[in-house]
């Protein structure tokens, strides 16, 4: 790992265990600063959209126990 801790607040960013997606137009970035669950080649702006897109139609979570006690936000 190497940086000056700057985009990962030193290290509390991420957690240990959660997953990473890694979006970045040079294919030699991503990974050198963390361990990505899912490395994306490709313009920021257009990888966002195409990720936006595909994720839209997946069911999401139930965010309630979050927003009632946001101490729950580091087991969902």
């Amino acid at each position: 790992m190497k940086g000056n801790g700057y985009a990962t607040w030193f290290w509390r960013h991420p957690r240990d265990g959660q997953n990473v997606i890694h979006l970045d137009i040079d294919p030699a970035e991503p990974g050198k600063m963390v361990p990505d669950a899912l490395a994306l080649v490709g313009d920021a702006r257009e990888g966002l959209d195409a990720l936006t897109a595909a994720l839209t139609d997946r069911p999401r979570p139930d965010r309630r126990p979050w927003l009632e006690d946001p101490g729950t936000a580091s087991r969902m």
